[in-house]
């Protein structure tokens, strides 16, 4: 609702305010989650507390930095479930009963990880 009655029209007669969808994400999940590619090149999703950051780092330093991730296997997730269309049109709770009721069968789901410790490691 912190981004709702803005000017940005997103589809179904809601219009958002672009500058409050952070707010929105961080006030909504405790964690962020991006698909990533383990050690053995398959794809999997990445979650990270979006309150374990330190030194000023965030959510956008991630795709730039060489990282060493641990983490430990929580679940698995329909990739599709992270898009922000999605994510909006799942808040109706026709749509999730009818999802929760009838999976797709071209369901992908991907192993799901809960990042533990993310550090730069030294190459000298």
């Amino acid at each position: 609702m912190v981004m709702s009655d803005g000017d940005v029209d997103v589809g179904n007669n809601m219009k958002i305010k672009f500058n409050k969808i952070y707010d929105a994400l961080r006030l909504g999940k405790g964690y962020y989650e991006l698909i990533g590619v383990n050690e053995d090149d398959v794809e999997v999703i990445f979650r990270f507390n979006n309150a374990a950051f330190l030194h000023n780092y965030s959510i956008a330093d991630l795709f730039d930095m060489n990282l060493t991730l641990y983490g430990m296997e929580s679940g698995r997730k329909n990739p599709e479930q992270l898009d922000f269309e999605y994510y909006m049109d799942s808040l109706s709770s026709e749509q999730v009963a009818a999802s929760i009721n009838e999976p797709s069968e071209k369901t992908k789901q991907l192993v799901m990880f809960d990042i533990v410790l993310a550090g730069v490691e030294s190459r000298v």
